[in-house]
């Protein structure tokens, strides 16, 4: 199943979590996970913990940001990003 387009890197994050943490998931649901898990593994370890991360510091938040900015060359470089 190919990947949908998303609006924004936070509806891309926002799909991507909530598939991970179903607790149940269709054949369809399990191939787009691994999907987008793959794009996610793409990005070096502390990217990916500061997608992950919650907390609210600003420098955090730097790290956040930076890490949203590589998702956001990946899935435009595939098409999944619009705009």
């Amino acid at each position: 199943m190919p990947l949908a387009t998303y609006s924004s890197v936070s509806a891309f994050i926002a799909h991507f979590r909530a598939l991970r943490n179903a607790p149940a998931r269709t054949a369809e649901e399990e191939s787009l996970l691994g999907e987008m898990s793959a794009i996610v593994a793409s990005l070096e370890q502390p990217e990916r913990a500061a997608l992950e991360s919650d907390e609210k510091t600003s420098i955090a938040r730097r790290r956040r940001e930076h890490a949203e900015l590589n998702l956001r060359r990946k899935l435009i470089a595939r098409s999944i990003l619009s705009g």
